[in-house]
């Protein structure tokens, strides 16, 4: 144990001692100088465990134990509520002009949603001074003091998740508030890449021993809940009395304070530039996630008759094939049920599973979207499987893009997603409620969404900026000249691979290696994908890496890097570490391709993102064009629909597109984006400057 301590955290001193419990409820406590662990057999039985041990042994490095003394009871912040406008004035003035600058600021609302929601406090606390401000009056007068306290560009306002308390403000009082600093970006890029471990009431107990202070908070809800027969997703923090509210508020406050003390002492170096970029985007993005994309709800209505239309016609196909293979009374012979029904009932998990081992002839061990689509892989011509899947795709279609798609309309016809600068391993941007980066390119899905009357929709996008990226890391000659020289890649590649005369099957075969080999895709795909042998897939990603040798040997070297129990670094200073087992390891050593490559490309695309953003508002268009989506390399805007605003923005936006990546990464690989207009997302044509 004393050697794997050193090794995750060399800055451990000898007077803090770590010990193996069986006890989880004393797993990663700190009791006098004591940090109680899991036994270290436990945690080679789970990765996810071995991460949280390996971040909690850097925390007690910095832990303060002579604040660990004082108990409990250095958590009871005390705090003034200011109710009244003239008093929340007086506080808000104080706080603008005293010092220090730094000011930790925190939300409570009705909930996490937009419309219907009432801000309820907004806390501040002055660093350094164990003392919390709590606003609970939002007048106009009250609001305009606010406004200049977050104009004030001398102070520094912090947050824990500050992207959604500032759009939260905006939009329920009309305060525009500012991200100078934020703990839970500041973790994610600097100490702990991992999703799911950013939460503040997650990283307080870890790095500041901090009590459970959202146990009476939660009690309430759930006794409120229970008395009024409401589900705890429905409840609203207006219920909670005050004196509840204000000390939860407070802790909030103090929490984040700390953690920020402690982060800026152990991030690396390396991440300032990127933990910057990613503060600026909280601010841009808050921005773009209140002003929503448009749906057209007379559209969506078509569709969904349209789609239970097609349902109804697929589940009538189906059920008529299934009826071939239907036998109810073997069925209750092998199965033991007692009520097999006289039809076939394909919601059965059960009645589904016996079937496909029938018409299959071979055991099926689950239903569930992955087997079946593995299957289907397997035997795409099998006519019952053929029938099944084609009901599961266009019942996909409607539950999440119609259906769901209408449940997060809000009143003004606008959907407005939250962008999560921190929701994946990889480094790029997650989206839910709902996703939009997860719709499909099916112009009857994507058409769903439109401009606003007398607007229209401008897409720019890198061209194949995973492959240029791939270029400028591996600095690859060959394929860095046929960037340069600006040829079709799927016509040099296809060229490079099979010759002059090659045929569109070949030019596919090139395209699918082309933006596969970033993602780690092998022999075994391509046979499956093409119908050929494992020899022969093979053959063809040699032939791909036949005018690339230093593509090969880039790939190669970053394959092992994991295995060596390094980091896989980008060149703007994120990391991805991994913990390697026998059954991840392929697994692990694709992503570890992948990661430098996504991140950079996802990274560059922000980046020209916020200088975009930037242009915009220093120009005479700044009311004419909002930024309202990004999907992965393309940013989506809402423009009013002139030609004179249309052109400016593709003249600018293309040119930061193109010229952020010589700033970054130099001139070596050139990089290009594309433009396109449309009335709906579905439509969107290409457009060339004149």
């Amino acid at each position: 144990m004393e050697k794997l301590l050193r090794q995750i955290c060399p800055e451990l001193t000898n007077d803090r001692v770590v010990r193996a419990t069986m006890s989880r409820e004393s797993w990663y406590k700190v009791v006098g100088n004591v940090l109680y662990v899991p036994p270290e057999g436990y945690l080679k039985t789970s990765p996810i465990e071995v991460d949280r041990f390996c971040e909690s042994i850097k925390a007690f490095a910095y832990l303060d134990l002579t604040k660990l003394a004082e108990g409990d009871s250095r958590w009871k912040v005390p705090y003034t509520l200011y109710t009244l406008e003239a008093d929340c004035i007086k506080i808000i003035r104080q706080l603008n002009d005293e010092q220090p600058n730094k000011i930790v600021c925190d939300i409570e609302c009705s909930h996490t949603g937009w419309y219907d929601n009432n801000m309820l406090l907004i806390g501040f606390k002055i660093a350094g001074c164990f003392h919390a401000h709590l606003i609970a009056c939002f007048t106009p007068n009250v609001c305009s003091e606010l406004q200049k306290l977050y104009e004030n560009t001398h102070k520094t306002f912090v947050w824990h998740n500050g992207k959604f308390d500032i759009g939260r403000i905006h939009f329920t009082l009309g305060v525009r508030a500012r991200v100078d600093e934020d703990t839970m970006l500041l973790h994610y890029v600097g100490i702990n890449e991992r999703k799911g471990t950013h939460g503040l009431k997650l990283l307080a107990p870890l790095y500041l021993q901090a009590p459970d202070w959202d146990a009476e908070l939660q009690d309430f809800k759930k006794k409120y809940a229970r008395a009024n027969r409401i589900k705890l997703d429905d409840f609203v923090f207006d219920k909670i009395p005050i004196d509840v509210l204000c000390p939860y508020n407070a802790m909030d406050l103090y929490a984040t304070e700390l953690l920020l003390e402690t982060f800026q002492k152990i991030i690396r170096p390396d991440v300032q530039m990127i933990y910057r970029t990613l503060v600026e985007a909280s601010n841009v993005y808050a921005e773009i996630e209140e002003t929503g994309f448009m749906v057209d709800e007379n559209y969506l209505n078509l569709l969904h008759i349209e789609l239970q239309e097609e349902c109804t016609n697929a589940e009538d196909v189906m059920e008529t094939i299934a009826a071939k293979y239907w036998d109810a009374r073997r069925y209750a012979h092998d199965t033991g049920a007692k009520y097999p029904g006289a039809y076939f009932n394909h919601k059965s998990p059960k009645q589904l599973t016996w079937l496909l081992e029938q018409v299959l002839g071979q055991k099926v061990t689950s239903t569930n979207a992955d087997t079946l689509d593995a299957l289907f892989e397997e035997n795409p011509n099998q006519d019952f499987l053929k029938a099944l899947m084609s009901l599961r795709t266009l019942n996909k279609k409607l539950d999440t893009y119609v259906t769901g798609i209408r449940s997060f309309i809000c009143p003004d016809g606008r959907i407005r997603p939250s962008f999560n600068l921190h929701g994946t391993e990889t480094g790029r941007l997650s989206c839910s409620d709902p996703n939009l980066q997860n719709i499909p390119r099916d112009p009857k899905i994507k058409n769903i969404f439109k401009a606003a009357p007398g607007k229209i929709l401008v897409n720019l996008d890198y061209s194949q900026a995973e492959l240029r990226v791939l270029a400028y890391l591996s600095q690859d000659p060959w394929l860095i000249d046929l960037f340069k020289r600006g040829d079709d890649l799927h016509n040099q590649v296809a060229l490079a691979m099979f010759g002059e005369g090659f045929t569109k099957e070949q030019r596919v075969q090139a395209k699918t290696i082309n933006f596969g080999i970033a993602y780690g895709r092998g022999a075994g795909s391509l046979r499956d994908d093409f119908g050929i042998s494992m020899t022969e897939a093979v053959g063809l990603i040699n032939k791909w890496f036949q005018p690339m040798p230093k593509v090969k040997k880039w790939i190669n070297e970053t394959r092992l890097l994991p295995m060596r129990g390094d980091a896989c670094k980008s060149p703007f200073g994120r990391e991805r570490h991994f913990v390697v087992t026998n059954t991840n390891r392929n697994a692990i050593q694709n992503e570890s391709v992948n990661f430098p490559i996504s991140s950079t490309a996802t990274d560059l695309t922000l980046m020209s993102l916020l200088t975009i953003s930037k242009a915009i508002k220093n120009s005479a268009y700044s009311a004419f064009i909002h930024i309202i989506n990004t999907v992965h390399d393309s940013i989506v805007f809402e423009v009013e629909d002139k030609k004179e605003v249309i052109d400016w923005l593709v003249k600018t936006g293309i040119t930061i597109m193109r010229e952020t990546p010589i700033a970054l990464l130099g001139d070596r690989v050139p990089f290009k984006a594309d433009a396109e207009i449309g009335y709906t997302w579905g439509s969107m044509k290409a457009y060339e400057l004149i």
